[in-house]
């Protein structure tokens, strides 16, 4: 019987972080990851004017419940249990090896990978922000709606960037050739362009 619920847990867990994988799910985690601790946030200030806070308990708890903690243990588990099927093993023995191996499953694995993953999957329009009023070379020549390419300078990398020239009797979009260096006036974050013009 133990094993049955090994095998269900296994295939559960396996079809349940493919499907996440597949229909983006991480993401949606992760930005209500993001929603939760700007809830948190709220609640903190709030807990300080009480003397109590309880964003640590808030955050452990959308942790433990979320889809990829429950999936991820439950195919550890299950491939743990199943692992130890020739040895038999009392059932009870067994039950403790699904949930240490579903526990280091998630812990050693899977946790550290999608949390490297969430690194990389970080956009530059957030670090976009930081390069208003700072040079911009540009790219490509700019066309006749004042659109072209610059390149930017963010933590330390460089790039490229869709700019469009601020609108100004004295220069126009062919006055601006490759190589020119331009400043930074806004930037669109959601588009991930920004604005530029010559001072």
């Amino acid at each position: 019987m133990v094993y049955l619920v090994c095998t269900i847990l296994f295939w559960v867990g396996l079809v349940g972080l493919t499907a996440q994988a597949l229909l983006g799910g991480f993401h949606v985690g992760h930005a209500g990851h993001h929603g939760g601790t700007h809830s948190g946030n709220a609640h903190a200030a709030h807990n300080s004017a009480s003397g109590h806070s309880d964003s640590g308990l808030g955050s452990l708890l959308l942790t433990i419940l979320s889809p990829m903690t429950i999936f991820s243990v439950c195919l550890g588990a299950g491939a743990a249990g199943l692992l130890v099927r020739n040895l038999h093993l009392a059932a009870g023995v067994v039950a403790l090896i699904a949930i240490a191996g579903g526990s280091i499953f998630y812990g050693a694995l899977v946790r550290p990978l999608f949390a490297l993953l969430l690194n990389f999957a970080s956009t530059p329009s957030k670090a976009l922000e930081g390069t208003v009023a700072q040079d911009a070379e540009v790219i490509t020549a700019f066309d006749e709606a004042g659109r072209g390419l610059v390149q930017l300078t963010i933590d330390g990398q460089l790039v490229r960037v869709l700019a469009t020239l601020e609108a100004d009797d004295h220069v126009r979009p062919s006055d601006i050739s490759p190589g020119d260096k331009l400043t930074v006036t806004s930037v669109d974050g959601h588009s991930n362009t920004c604005r530029v013009a010559r001072l």
